[in-house]
């Protein structure tokens, strides 16, 4: 009786681990040239082509590969973007998808990335760029720069009707480009912190924000759209007549505090329906009614803890596999040793379709004991990589249809199982428990 109690336990335990949220490494990261030399994540991009994500900030490797600046993760290992003697100049800053090319930005200028290989840099804003965004088929930029804003008309840059005096993000809403920053007007419109383009003229969005506790307007340097309305973060104290922390939502009429959150918010993410997450320096060292440590979950009514940690901020956030991933100075993300990027499995909300025929693939036992079954129905030169939770490969091998593989010599523990197909793409993902 009391071994069969002890099984069911461990069932339990092992179906709750399966299935809850964990902070997970990318194999070792992204680091320094030298050790406890300063590293950081600023930007994340997917290309949703080949199924990649491309990591921006200020950095020597990744994982083991010098990649400077920026590097590409595939869902299992680390990629470079150099090739010979090209490499890029400086810390990015931020970055872009079109299609299957990335933009990327740092003080130089503004470089472009395709198919394995750079391309002819685009003319430089005067400055680094922090934001991209296409609207009405024209590319904008947000940054410190000049004028703040610019589009870009196939030649060269224009400032966009008088511009702000500094940008730091942008989204689309109803049809108006919307730009969020430090300023107090947009062209010839008076306007704090946040403005809309709407093609022509530049219009306030109520009376914006600003942070009364030094006196000064605020800065919004995050803006993201959650059903059908806007929410933006950075550093203020006020939005429109409501006192709002660090965090709120503009309606199309009226700004709504969205308390919880008791420092800076650094970026916003959001598939528009699934919630919204955030990311900064808030955390539990700043006041004991913060719902959230650097990073958090909104349902649509209050802020939850992703179990993160307190230790140091997050700067950038996107979805990749259905994983939340996160990048910033910090050195570990929940109970992990994490070098400036980690993910959290099993997240909420998705950036993008569903993944192929993951409904038809399956693999079992789990948990597992010597041998673990994986069925990939039609599909040929399947690869299946099996990972430990420090992101390193453990097992990894090629099959069509179906395979049986060895687990017999790993060690008792949680793995994380990927399967690709012949080009690359990431067919289905899970955890496997290995008694």
């Amino acid at each position: 009786m009391k071994t069969t109690i002890l099984s069911f336990l461990f069932q339990f335990l092992a179906f709750q681990i399966i299935y809850a949220q964990v902070w997970a490494p990318l194999g070792n990261g992204v680091t320094a040239e030298h050790k406890n030399d300063y590293a950081k994540v600023n930007t994340f991009s997917e290309d949703t082509v080949n199924h990649l994500l491309y990591v921006g900030g200020d950095f020597y490797y990744a994982g083991d590969t010098v990649s400077r600046y920026l590097a590409i993760w595939n869902g299992i290992e680390w990629h470079t973007v150099e090739s010979g003697d090209i490499s890029i100049s400086g810390p990015v800053t931020g970055s872009y998808m079109l299609h299957d090319t990335v933009l990327y930005s740092n003080s130089h200028g503004i470089g472009r990335f395709h198919n394995h290989k750079f391309l002819e840099d685009l003319p430089g804003v005067g400055g680094a760029v922090r934001a991209f965004m296409m609207y009405h088929d024209t590319l904008f930029a947000a940054g410190s720069f000049f004028g703040g804003i610019k589009k870009y008309n196939g030649k060269k840059w224009e400032i966009v009707g008088g511009g702000v005096y500094n940008a730091y993000d942008l989204c689309i809403y109803n049809d108006q480009l919307i730009v969020g920053g430090s300023f107090t007007e947009a062209g010839d419109s008076v306007a704090h912190d946040i403005a809309a383009w709407d093609g022509n003229t530049w219009h306030s969005l109520g009376s914006g924000t600003k942070y009364n506790q030094f006196q000064t307007s605020g800065i919004i340097e995050a803006l993201t759209v959650y059903n059908n309305t806007i929410i933006a973060g950075g550093l203020f104290d006020h939005a429109g007549d409501s006192t709002a922390h660090y965090v709120a939502q503009w309606d199309g009429v009226t700004w709504h505090p969205m308390d919880g959150l008791c420092d800076e918010v650094v970026d916003l993410f959001s598939d528009g329906k699934h919630g919204v997450y955030a990311c900064g320096w808030f955390g539990m060292n700043k006041s004991g009614k913060c719902a959230a440590n650097r990073v958090a979950y909104w349902n649509g009514s209050e802020w939850s803890d992703l179990d993160f940690g307190e230790i140091d901020p997050v700067f950038c956030m996107n979805f990749f596999d259905n994983d939340l991933y996160v990048g910033g100075i910090f050195t570990r993300a929940g109970d992990v040793d994490a070098n400036h990027i980690a993910r959290l499995e099993n997240a909420i909300a998705t950036s993008s379709p569903s993944i192929t025929h993951n409904q038809t693939l399956d693999f079992y036992p789990n948990p597992a004991t010597d041998q673990l079954h994986i069925e990939t129905p039609n599909i040929h030169n399947a690869t299946v990589t099996i990972l430990n939770l420090l992101g390193q490969v453990v097992l990894q091998q090629e099959f069509s249809d179906n395979g049986l593989f060895d687990i017999s010599n790993l060690p008792k523990g949680m793995y994380l199982v990927n399967i690709m197909d012949g080009i690359g793409k990431v067919l289905k993902k899970g955890k496997v428990v290995k008694e």
